[in-house]
């Protein structure tokens, strides 16, 4: 759990409307996958494997609606009792961003971006294996790139609630962040995307979080 900057700030001037105002937000304790959701851990809780890319196991899953990423927590949380779910948009820009108040979460050199970031410049226009690049401070991977990743809030301008926020209770949209194999090198740890909640596109995954044991 902690404290962090949301949004972007002063550390630069390539600010878009939505992601502003900085704000302070404070999170509760929680787990959150070192990777995106792999075909492997995929086909292991759900019946068919909806990707584009099928080039291995730890390949991440793609292809995926909203409504399909939640399915699989709900799916993983019976299985195993435990209980999994998409990362608010808080929780996921706090563990991209992993202590720092850059534009990435390495920093804003932008020559750093191909030790982190698969993106339309070294993907080959194509889904990466996971982990292959550097983790950030965190230890967690492919948070810029590789896949855009659905969070579960419905999108609204930027959130000004202190303590674990959340998005709306209704919308027409939801939020995915990060970055993807086909996107440009500006996909910052405070860039913001939205989508209708049952869009499948090969640049869309997601990763899950897990409640603490109690």
């Amino acid at each position: 759990k902690g404290c962090f900057e949301m949004g972007c700030g002063p550390w630069t001037s390539q600010c878009l409307a939505n992601e502003k105002p900085v704000h302070i937000v404070c999170l509760d304790s929680f787990w959150i996958g070192v990777f995106e959701v792999t075909q492997n851990q995929w086909n292991k809780v759900m019946p068919h494997n909806p990707s584009k890319f099928q080039k291995g196991n730890d390949y991440p899953v793609d292809n995926v609606s909203w409504y399909k990423a939640r399915e699989f927590a709900i799916r993983l949380s019976k299985l195993t009792g435990k209980e999994f779910s998409l990362p608010t948009e808080a929780q996921w820009e706090y563990c991209c961003r992993s202590g720092t108040k850059t534009r990435f979460s390495f920093g804003n050199d932008l020559k750093r971006l191909d030790d982190y970031m698969w993106y339309d410049d070294n993907s080959d226009r194509s889904t990466q294996r996971v982990g292959r690049l550097k983790p950030n401070a965190w230890g967690l991977y492919d948070m810029h790139g590789n896949v855009f990743e659905w969070v579960s809030d419905w999108y609204a301008q930027s959130n000004k609630s202190k303590t674990n926020p959340r998005g709306p209770r209704s919308g027409a949209a939801r939020v995915f962040r990060g970055g993807a194999w086909n996107s440009r090198s500006n996909v910052y740890a405070s860039t913001r995307n939205k989508g209708n909640p049952m869009l499948r596109r090969e640049y869309l995954g997601f990763r899950i979080i897990c409640a603490p044991v109690k």
